[in-house]
């Protein structure tokens, strides 16, 4: 589908029923991701606009007609994870500071979209993988633990260098707390 179809759902829950059906019938969708979906826009009224707020802040930056044309393939072209990560392809993401700010959860989107197909890879070909999203978190964590900043890089240099199998291990990797410091 394309990207002003996103745009679209991500505007309102009751549209997003549209994509919670393309999830349950799309072969290749993520694991579980309709009935995550399904179960925030079928919640509670309150909790499901505290959430859908966070989703439509996310892909805001598609509201900007430059940014939703530089998103949208044309009509022979798409973007296949798996193909990419068979190439060996490597993605390069240029743009201004404040189109960072602007596009940031669409990177992060994309990005989450290649670790999910490179971890479903390596499992079907029995090949290691490693969750760099884990390790970010472990190093974050890792840096609170020692009551420091995890956005300065010395003290994240130095907390990733002191990483040991244990500190991926542990039952506290996925708190807000962590998310923020990752």
């Amino acid at each position: 589908r394309p990207p002003a179809d996103l745009y679209r759902w991500s505007l309102s829950p009751a549209a997003a029923k549209d994509a919670v059906d393309i999830l349950v019938h799309a072969p290749g969708a993520a694991l579980a991701w309709d009935r995550a979906l399904d179960a925030i826009v079928s919640a509670d009224p309150r909790q499901r606009d505290s959430v859908w707020a966070m989703v439509a802040n996310t892909f805001a930056a598609l509201a900007d007609p430059a940014v939703l044309d530089a998103v949208s393939p044309a009509p022979a072209e798409r973007f296949d994870p798996a193909d990419f990560l068979s190439r060996r392809g490597t993605l390069y993401l240029l743009g201004t500071a404040s189109g960072a700010v602007a596009t940031a959860g669409l990177v992060a989107a994309l990005v989450e979209d290649v670790v999910e197909v490179a971890r479903r890879l390596a499992a079907h070909f029995n090949l290691p993988y490693l969750d760099t999203g884990l390790l970010y978190r472990a190093v974050g964590r890792r840096v609170l633990d020692y009551g420091g900043d995890p956005a300065d890089p010395v003290q994240a240099a130095q907390a990733a260098r002191a990483l040991t199998p244990a500190d991926l291990a542990r039952d506290d990797l996925r708190t807000q707390a962590v998310d923020r410091a990752a």
